[in-house]
């Protein structure tokens, strides 16, 4: 853990100011070398595990003479203050802040990379993750641009699809909460291999189905009640941009175009590839698909342009006729969109490697700068600890979902998880937070009947225990949890007949609507029975028998019936007190 990275800093003569977060039985080592090659240092998290090592490190801390010592994510206004002072003063020449992530990663490039980072007040900036939103606006200015990896509409859209698009949706919401101009923008990619080999199957046009699914999932986000972005980009709108970015990466070196009319970005032009996963070149290909092109120089080597086949949909370019691969989009349309820079961009974890990785790789090499300041990154959908996948036949469609409970719940069950965790869906999860919802909004219900509308008091603990919590990295986790003591609270006002619990509710749904919850009507939402009325009778007849014969354990009966069902358009999934019929 104590590695080179902290030594180049050591021993790199432009740096002035040291600021480390280590386990604490290093913090000694660290602080006594810092001192003795002469930095100033600010420790992260200095509180140490035992009185023998508390008392070595603020030994080590008074002998070095270190100014400033942080207790946790640098929320601290002194700080601030100190650093702003002291940048002013032009005493502090280049300052290095390595910011570890949720999961105590560090995030630190190479060095020749690091030193075009972002600069503020003379100082290197290198940004990995968003612990606290004032530290990051102090560092690196307001964060304006958001950029999320949006659907490839090869498919249905499923729960990751819902989940990563209602996360970047809060995250974009609390950010102009906090002041920030933010413009949004996400991306749908509308051509790709497997939508090529969808539309073929169903024998339509690729761009007929693209367009159709791109309408129909837009329609199911509206009724999950996520909100539009400010920039919808596809790829196939940007094949312009796509095409002159790659002329300029194989102008400077950074990609080869091959004689059947392929291009590739070539990975060993690129010193920094596998900073933003961990990985190194060995460890990048045991963890990426291959393609078996002889013409390419390298097995790491990944397609920026596809020339044509038979019967596929291409454009021409310098290179013959094609189409993008799939990284390079993301680079083209970011830069058309915000320039050489983003403040944040993400998606869901899944896409860290190899998709993210490469548009680290292109873009940087390109414009030779960091590509994003901060990226964020959601967990993946599990269902019963497995991974969802088709291969599983595990999936769970937005149809599903929209079919069987209300987006409300859906929402609560999503978020009482940090967002970069992954969520595991069990046959328990959604009907209890249907129970929690329910409850919430039967005293809701009760409170607004008895005492009318209140008044939201946005300088109540409600409003500040929530800001803290999403200052705390988007906490909705920790936002939810303390609704359970605010309803207690409104409860036992209720029952007394105190009318300050309408202002409870009040500020309730002024500060939980921005995550989408208490911004239906609870009359609504308790009267809400999905869509189930729907279902024909002969295929509520056929689960009931299914149902009978599974007890009586005749399987070979059970699974006919399942497969009739299966025909009519219809799935059933089982749960430990039932059964439900899902439209598919």
């Amino acid at each position: 853990i104590f590695s080179q990275n902290y030594l180049d800093l050591l021993n790199d003569p432009e740096i002035d100011v040291v600021s480390i977060s280590l386990p604490h039985h290093l913090h000694q080592r660290f602080v006594e070398e810092a001192a003795a090659a002469g930095k100033q240092i600010m420790l992260d998290k200095p509180l140490a595990r035992t009185e023998e090592e508390g008392r070595a490190i603020a030994e080590a801390v008074k002998k070095a003479g270190i100014q400033f010592m942080v207790a946790f994510n640098f929320r601290f206004h002194p700080l601030y203050q100190a650093m702003q002072k002291k940048i002013a003063a032009g005493t502090i020449g280049k300052v290095q802040l390595a910011l570890t992530r949720h999961d105590q990663r560090f995030y630190y490039p190479n060095s020749t990379n690091w030193k075009n980072s972002q600069s503020v007040g003379g100082g290197a900036i290198i940004g990995s993750g968003v612990h606290n939103l004032d530290f990051m606006r102090f560092c690196l200015g307001d964060p304006e641009e958001v950029y999320a990896c949006g659907i490839t509409v090869s498919a249905e859209a499923h729960l990751g699809h819902f989940l990563q698009a209602m996360i970047f949706d809060i995250i974009r919401k609390y950010l102009e909460k906090k002041g920030f101009d933010v413009t949004y923008a996400r991306n749908y990619t509308d051509i790709d291999d497997k939508i090529i080999a969808a539309s073929n199957k169903l024998g339509v046009d690729s761009a007929e189905f693209a367009e159709s699914m791109i309408k129909k999932i837009d329609k199911q986000m509206e009724e999950l009640q996520v909100d539009q972005p400010n920039l919808w980009l596809k790829a196939t709108k940007n094949v312009d941009n796509i095409i002159n970015f790659v002329q300029k990466l194989i102008d400077s070196g950074h990609a080869y175009a091959t004689d059947n009319g392929d291009v590739y970005f070539s990975v060993e032009t690129f010193s920094g590839y596998g900073k933003l996963s961990n990985r190194n070149t060995k460890d990048a290909l045991n963890g990426v698909r291959i393609d078996n092109d002889e013409s390419k120089k390298s097995p790491l080597d990944f397609a920026l342009w596809k020339s044509a086949k038979p019967g596929e949909p291409s454009w021409d370019s310098p290179w013959g006729k094609g189409r993008p691969g799939w990284h390079i989009e993301c680079s083209a349309m970011n830069m058309a969109a915000f320039g050489d820079q983003i403040d944040i961009h993400g998606g869901g974890r899944d896409l860290i490697f190899p998709h993210h990785e490469n548009e680290i790789a292109q873009t940087e090499s390109l414009t030779g700068k960091p590509f994003a300041k901060y990226w964020v990154h959601n967990g993946l959908i599990k269902v019963n600890g497995q991974k969802m996948s088709k291969s599983l036949s595990n999936g769970i469609t937005l149809g599903e979902l929209l079919s069987s409970y209300h987006v409300e719940t859906l929402k609560f069950a999503m978020l009482q998880t940090n967002y970069h965790n992954d969520i595991n869906i069990t046959p328990e999860l959604l009907p209890e937070a249907q129970k929690h919802m329910e409850k919430f909004h039967r005293i809701i219900a009760e409170v607004e009947e008895k005492f009318g509308e209140g008044k939201a008091d946005l300088s109540s603990e409600i409003e500040t225990n929530f800001n803290n919590a999403m200052d705390d990295d988007f906490n909705t986790a920790r936002a939810i949890a303390d609704l359970f003591g605010y309803f207690k609270k409104i409860q036992e006002k209720l029952s007394k007949g105190d009318k300050s619990a309408a202002n409870d509710v009040a500020t309730i749904k002024k500060v939980f609507g921005l995550l989408g919850l208490f911004v239906n009507p609870s009359k609504e939402f308790l009267t809400f029975k999905g869509k189930t009325e729907d279902i024909p009778q002969n295929v509520k007849e056929f689960a009931k028998q299914r149902w009978a014969a599974k007890q009586n354990k005749s399987w070979a009966e059970a699974d006919a019936l399942r497969a009739k069902i299966d025909e009519l358009g219809y799935a059933v999934k089982d749960g430990k007190d039932g059964y439900e019929i899902i439209k598919k």
